[in-house]
Order: C-alpha cells, then sequence, then structure tokens
C-alpha cells in the first residue's frame, strides 16, 4: 500500500461514510425482516418492533437531513439522495409493519425535511461539519456550549408546537411523527457534534427523547402508550448516539467558518 493511500484524509472519509451505511443498511433490514415476521406470525406482539423499528428508521431520516445540508459531496447529489432515502425508508419501513401507502412515506420525508430545514439556519449562518486534522482551530473557540444546545432545542421546540397550527394539510399522524423524531435529531446533532462535552450532550440528548415520549401521549390522545413512544425515541437518540459519536471519534464537528 503507498504512503499516499495510507496518509490521505479524504480517502479514509469515504471509506468511514461507506461503512456507516453499509452498517445502516444491514440493521434496517435485520430489523426489519424480524418485525415482518412478528406481524405476520399469531400470535400478534408486533408493537414493540414496530416502534423500534421506527426508531431506526427515523433516525436514519434525520442522519439523511443532517447529510443533506452538510455533506461535503455536490449538492445535486446530495438532493437525489435526499429523495431515493426518503423513498426507501418509506418503503422499507410500509412493507415491514405491513402498511405500505402513501402516508408512510410522508412521514419519512417530513422528519426529513424537517430536520434539513431547521439545519439550514445555521448552515447559512456560517456553521459546517468537518474534521479538525484538516483545518484545525482550537476546539474551545469554535465549539458550542450545553446553554446553547438547550436554547436551540427550545426554539425547534416552539417551531415545531407552531407548525401544529400551520401545517395541518400533512394529518396528525404525519405530525406526530415528525415532532417525535425532529427535536431528537436536531438534539443528537447539536449534543454529538457542536458541544464541547460529550457526557452533558448525551443527558441533554435522552432527556429529550424521554420527554418526547411523555408529552406526546398527551397532545395527539388518543395516541400509543408512553413505553411505545419511549422505545421509538430512545431508540433513535442510540442510534443517532452511536452513528455520530463514530464521526465525532474520527474528528468531525460542528464549527464556525474562520472569516
Amino acid at each position: 500500500m503507498s504512503s499516499s493511500e495510507t496518509t490521505d484524509p479524504g480517502q479514509g472519509h469515504r471509506r468511514l461514510g461507506v461503512w456507516l451505511v453499509a452498517a445502516h443498511l444491514a440493521v434496517g433490514l435485520v430489523l426489519g425482516w424480524f418485525t415482518r415476521w412478528s406481524v405476520s406470525v399469531p400470535p400478534r406482539y408486533p408493537d414493540y418492533a414496530v416502534f423500534v423499528l421506527a426508531g431506526v428508521v427515523f433516525a436514519q431520516a434525520c442522519l439523511i437531513g443532517i447529510w443533506t445540508v452538510f455533506g461535503s459531496s455536490p449538492l445535486l447529489v446530495r438532493l437525489i439522495g435526499l429523495v431515493a432515502s426518503i423513498v426507501y425508508l418509506g418503503t422499507l419501513f410500509g412493507f415491514c409493519i405491513d402498511e405500505l401507502r402513501t402516508e408512510i412515506v410522508l412521514m419519512v420525508a417530513a422528519t426529513t425535511i424537517s430536520i434539513a430545514a431547521l439545519l439550514l439556519a445555521p448552515r447559512c449562518l456560517g456553521v459546517e461539519l468537518a474534521a479538525w486534522e484538516t483545518d484545525a482551530p482550537a476546539p474551545h473557540r469554535t465549539q458550542f456550549s450545553i446553554r446553547q444546545l438547550l436554547i436551540f432545542t427550545a426554539v425547534v421546540a416552539c417551531l415545531l408546537a407552531v407548525g401544529r397550527r400551520l401545517w395541518p394539510a400533512f394529518g396528525v399522524a404525519v405530525f406526530a411523527v415528525t415532532v417525535s423524531f425532529a427535536p431528537v435529531g436536531i438534539t443528537a446533532a447539536w449534543s454529538l457534534l457542536g458541544a464541547k462535552r460529550v457526557i452533558p450532550g448525551l443527558v441533554v440528548l435522552f432527556g429529550v427523547a424521554i420527554a418526547v415520549a411523555y408529552i406526546l401521549p398527551r397532545v395527539f390522545p388518543p395516541a400509543e402508550p408512553m413505553s411505545l413512544w419511549a422505545a421509538a425515541t430512545l431508540t433513535a437518540a442510540l442510534t443517532l448516539a452511536v452513528t455520530l459519536g463514530v464521526l465525532r471519534s474520527r474528528g468531525f464537528r460542528l464549527r464556525r467558518q474562520r472569516r
């Protein structure tokens, strides 16, 4: 192996991306197969399997939204990937829970686009996702505090509350799913890639996941019980934490561009 192959960080990052995509595809397909089996084989106890699968699928939707905004691929490639991923995830989830319909794809699309739309504001203000080793000012000057994370999460919650009033055309089910996973996805991005310290960020992330699971059945009655929503939101938080934690371990951070 040549020295250029071992020292090129771009090649290492591309290889990491391929492995992460492959891992997500494998986990989604295996869990989807199990969920499909649990739905079709009596006696039927599919609820927890369905909600755990939902957690993985919508966490992947959040990751697609993050990649669409902060990815380094050409914009056209990211947009094509966004559309293809929405169709794939919506079809996978719908098929595996035996409810293959347009509303499922809309749920995935609403979650993905919400994440991307909410991250466009910091992106336009000069925040980028980059590895420290490629262009590295001191981390303490560029990363974000837990206080900023909490403020940003509160702003997201307010925007989603307003969206409930302004976005009725998609239906209650689509909006309920979106407000379940979008705050978790945004919090994960900020706490794993933007916060100075990981542990407080993880506490905030899983706290948001539990809070969403507690609030949702009370905001959208009659909804499934809190235990099922907790299975979904905590699975999503864990999936996002592992994936973004791998990126963080490789030096990736959200940072302000230097002027």
